[in-house]
C-alpha cells in the first residue's frame, strides 16, 4: 500500500494523471421487441385492458383477481380500485398485475404459491406492491408465477417453480422476485403455464421450466432450471409461451412454433410434437405473436389477426368451432392494434379505444355483459367514463 502510495505521489508531483478505471460499455439490443404492448390481456377465466392509464378487469373473481376489492365475478369490465396509473397489465390463471407509471409492479389477485410477489402467500382483491426497488419496462403473468422485465434488460420471476419456471436454478417457490440465472439481457418476456422464455439482446431466444412436450425448444425432454438458448438460427423479435407450447416470430415476420401440437397448436398442418421450431404454415408474416392453453394467434403489420389450434368454444374467432392446423384469419372486418390469448379466449384492441373478445365465456370474461361462448370477434362493454 505504502509503494501505490509512493508511486501516485509521484505522478502527481510530475504531472501524470494516473490511469483511468477501466469501464465496461453496456451495448445497446441489436433487436427491436415488436410483441403487443401489454394494453390487453386473456388470462384462465377473466381478463384486464389498459384504458387511459386505468386497468379495467372482468369475469371470474373468486380469488380477488379482478382487483376491484371483492370476489364479485362480473360480465363487464370494473376498475381496480386504487387511483394508480398504470402503462401495462397482465393476467395469469387466476391472479393479474401490472407496471404503474414509474416502473413499480403491481398484482392482485391468488397468491398460493406467491405469484403476488409481495413476500408473502395472501391472495388480495386489491393491488398490492411487489417486494423488492426493481424499476419495471413489464411483466408477464403465468399460470401460477410471474416474471418482469426491468428498464435495465434483467428478468426477475417469483410465484411457482416446481419445474424450474423461475429461472433461478432451484424448484422452491419465491414469494419476491429473484434474479433469472445466466447474466443475460433481453428485450421481451413472456411467461407461461409453467415454463418461460425470453429474447435477448442480440435477438436469440431462451426458455426455461418445464419442457415434457418439447416447449422449451432445445431438442430435449428436460426440464431446466435456468435459460437455454431454443435451437433456432433466427433473430426473433416477438415470443410467447402457453401451456406446453411456444411461439416466436422473426426479425422478417416469419412465425415458428414448438411444443405439444395435440389440437394444431403449431400450425405446421399436422398434429405433430416438436421439440424444436418448426415454421408456421402458409408463410404470412407476423409482427406479434401470442399463445392460449391449446391455440394461439398472429397479428401482422395491417392489423389483420390470424389463428389456429383447439376451437371448441370459438376462441380462433373465425366464425365456427372447427379445430384448425393451420392460420385461419379472424372474422370480420376490424383492424386491430394488439392482440392476447390465453386459456380458451382471445382478446384484442382495435380503434378508438375498442377492446374485443371471443371464445371461452363461462364467467362472463369476454365482457359483453353475457356467459355465451362466441366464435367472432364480439365487443365489450365498457362502462361509462
Amino acid at each position: 500500500m505504502a509503494r501505490r502510495a509512493e508511486r501516485r505521489a509521484a505522478r502527481a508531483a510530475i504531472g501524470v494523471a494516473p490511469p483511468a478505471e477501466a469501464r465496461v460499455a453496456v451495448a445497446a439490443p441489436t433487436v427491436r421487441a415488436t410483441d403487443d404492448p401489454g394494453i390487453i390481456a386473456a388470462g384462465g377465466r377473466h381478463s384486464c385492458a389498459l384504458v387511459s392509464s386505468r386497468v379495467l378487469c372482468w369475469g371470474a373473481n373468486d380469488r380477488g383477481q379482478l382487483g376491484d376489492g371483492d370476489a364479485e365475478a362480473r360480465s363487464t369490465p370494473a376498475p381496480i380500485v386504487g387511483d394508480l396509473e398504470f402503462v401495462q397489465v397482465t393476467t395469469g390463471l387466476s391472479h393479474s398485475c401490472g407496471v404503474a407509471r414509474g416502473g413499480d409492479a403491481y398484482c392482485w389477485g391468488a397468491d398460493d404459491r406467491g405469484q403476488l410477489g409481495d413476500a408473502t402467500f395472501t391472495s388480495r382483491s386489491a393491488p398490492v406492491r411487489v417486494a423488492g426497488n426493481q424499476t419495471f419496462r413489464l411483466l408477464r403473468a403465468g399460470q401460477y408465477h410471474t416474471c418482469g422485465l426491468t428498464t435495465a434488460g434483467d428478468v426477475l420471476c417469483w410465484g411457482a417453480n416446481a419445474n424450474g419456471q423461475l429461472g433461478d436454478g432451484g424448484t422452491s417457490n419465491r414469494s419476491s422476485p429473484v434474479s433469472v440465472g445466466g447474466g443475460l439481457r433481453f428485450v421481451s418476456l413472456s411467461a407461461g403455464w409453467n415454463h418461460s422464455c425470453a429474447i435477448a439482446y442480440d435477438g436469440k431466444a431462451y426458455c426455461w421450466g418445464a419442457n415434457a412436450s418439447g416447449q422449451l425448444g432445445n431438442g430435449t425432454r428436460t426440464d431446466t432450471r435456468t435459460p437455454t438458448a431454443v435451437s433456432a438460427e433466427q433473430r426473433f423479435t416477438s415470443m410467447a409461451a402457453g401451456a406446453t407450447h411456444t411461439c416466436a416470430t422473426a426479425d422478417g415476420g416469419e412465425t415458428f412454433c414448438w411444443g405439444r401440437n395435440s389440437y394444431g397448436q403449431l400450425g405446421t398442418g399436422g398434429t405433430g410434437d416438436q421439440a424444436v421450431p418448426a415454421p408456421v404454415f402458409g408463410g404470412t408474416r407476423f409482427a406479434s405473436v401470442t399463445v392460449g392453453g391449446v391455440h394461439s394467434c398472429g397479428r401482422t403489420r395491417s392489423g389483420q389477426v390470424f389463428c389456429w389450434g383447439r376451437n371448441v368454444y370459438g376462441q380462433l374467432g373465425d366464425g365456427t368451432n372447427a379445430t384448425r392446423d393451420v392460420p385461419t384469419r379472424v372474422a370480420g372486418s376490424t383492424t386491430f392494434s394488439a392482440v392476447h390469448a390465453s386459456g380458451a379466449h382471445t382478446c384484442a384492441t382495435g380503434g378508438e379505444d375498442t377492446l374485443w373478445c371471443w371464445g371461452f365465456n363461462v364467467e362472463g370474461q369476454l365482457g359483453d355483459g353475457t356467459r355465451n361462448h362466441l366464435s367472432r370477434p364480439t365487443r365489450v362493454v365498457m362502462p361509462a367514463r
